[in-house]
Parts: C-alpha cells; structure tokens; sequence
C-alpha cells in the first residue's frame, strides 16, 4: 500500500501533490496559449572557487530577472522584422541534491507561437537560451558569460502541447506525452527537508 499523497512513477516513489500542481500549471498555460511550448532545463550551481550567491530567494531573482527580460526580448526581435506573438511565462521548479550538490529542475511554459525551440550553441546577444542563461548568472550574481553553462538542457528538452488535446478539460492525454519529462521532477529522492522550499510553480 502506497503512504498517503505518495504514488508510482517509474523513478520510484514521487509527490502526488507535485504532480496535480504541474498538471494544474499547463492547463492554465493551455489555457492562454492554446499551442505551448515546454522547455525543460537544469540550474546548476558553480564550484566554490568564486563567489556567488545561493540563498533561498535566488530561484525568485531568477523567474523575475527572466520576466523581465522576455519583453526586451520580443522588441529586439521585432525590431529584426521578425513576427513576434506575446507570451506569458509560466513554470515548475523543484530543489534537488546530487553528487554535484545542489540544483534546480525546470519546465518553462511559454507561447509555441513565440519561441519555436532553443539552441544551446548560439551565443548570440538575441538567442533565447543566452537570455535564460543571463538570467540564471543575474541571481548568482555572476557577471561572467562563460559561466553560461551553467544553465542545462537535456536532450530533447522542449515539447509542444495542445489545447485541443484537452479532453474536456481533463490533462491526462496531455501529460501522458511528458510523464516520463515530469515525473522525474515530482520524485521523492534527492530532495531535502531543511526548511528551505523543495517546490514551486507560477501561480496565474
């Protein structure tokens, strides 16, 4: 028998309440943007030979950094004659602890119509994934571009989901193409009960 809000994924025990939260998430994104695109991305810490800040609040600075940007973002691509649709952004993050020490699981949800995929090989001052990265190094308190890295993509790290994929509002269809993706999130280990916050999302 499975303790209560405790259920089966195929990396083990995760968080029932995790999971209906994300779920929750990209319905109100799908909600907005009937074509959204998720994006999944790792935030890494660096090594102890610099400083940087790691308080509790830095993974706040770095969604408010990150809104911040967007906007700059589309004018500079309009401003290029490119056709750029407003998004809002939304996301899931959970606090984990590895070999590596301390790190963030991420899923952006923004408008398909905005950002159609990410590549982590431009360097390019207009690039997407740079003004992810800047963001990140932004709530570090880093000012050090080559520190980039720092910010992870998985392979195979963006999906595209669809309204009409809703069954009558149910997520279930939906989410079945990214459970694998999203439950890794939601699992019990590697987490830590120090007081600090394990999980978040967007709230509108």
């Amino acid at each position: 028998m499975s303790k209560k809000g405790i259920i089966k994924t195929q990396y083990g025990d995760g968080i029932e309440n995790y999971q209906k939260r994300i779920k929750e998430t990209i319905v109100k994104s799908l909600n907005t943007h009937p074509r959204t695109a998720l994006i999944r991305l790792d935030l890494r810490f660096p090594g102890e030979d610099m400083f940087y800040r790691d308080d509790p609040a830095v993974i706040t600075r770095f969604f408010k950094s990150l809104n911040e940007r967007i906007p700059v973002y589309l004018k500079n691509k309009r401003k290029s004659g490119v056709r750029a649709h407003n998004t809002t952004l939304r996301y899931v993050w959970v606090r984990e602890f590895g070999k590596q020490g301390k790190h963030y699981h991420i899923a952006l949800l923004v408008n398909k119509d905005t950002i159609h995929y990410m590549n982590a090989f431009q360097t390019d001052k207009g690039n997407f994934y740079t003004m992810i990265a800047d963001s990140w190094l932004s709530a570090l308190e880093i000012n050090n571009i080559r520190k980039r890295c720092l910010v992870h993509l998985p392979l195979n790290c963006t999906y595209y989901l669809y309204k009409k994929d809703l069954i009558n509002g149910d997520i279930d269809k939906v989410y079945e193409s990214i459970k694998s993706r999203m439950d890794y999130l939601i699992k019990v280990t590697q987490k830590k009960s120090d007081g600090e916050r394990n999980f978040g999302c967007s709230v509108k």
